[in-house]
């Protein structure tokens, strides 16, 4: 959330990665930044990714399915892209990006 607030994309276009990468850092910190006694309730965070990606999976499947990326006519167009797959199928592929270019770079 604090990250959307603080970026203004120039248009929908980018929506993805506003929404990605919000979702992608609160599964991030839930790992890295909360107490160990927390974390051990939380479990793995690759377990909140799973669940994650099941939403990501279920919307991909639809007839309204779209990539993560793409072109955004109207702001009609923008509010049906709110979904799983900007969310969850966009923090799934940040979470590739991070493993194949490694935390320092990310």
């Amino acid at each position: 959330m604090w990250f959307g607030n603080l970026v203004t994309m120039k248009w929908w276009d980018d929506l993805w990665l506003n929404e990605s990468f919000a979702d992608f850092m609160a599964l991030y910190c839930l790992i890295h930044y909360i107490p160990n006694r927390v974390r051990v309730e939380l479990e793995d965070y690759r377990i909140l990714l799973n669940i994650r990606k099941e939403w990501g999976y279920k919307e991909d499947q639809l007839k309204s399915t779209h990539p993560v990326i793409c072109s955004v006519m109207d702001t009609e167009q923008a509010k049906s892209n709110f979904d799983g797959i900007t969310y969850a199928k966009g923090c799934s592929s940040l979470y590739q990006l991070i493993h194949i270019i490694g935390e320092t770079s990310f």
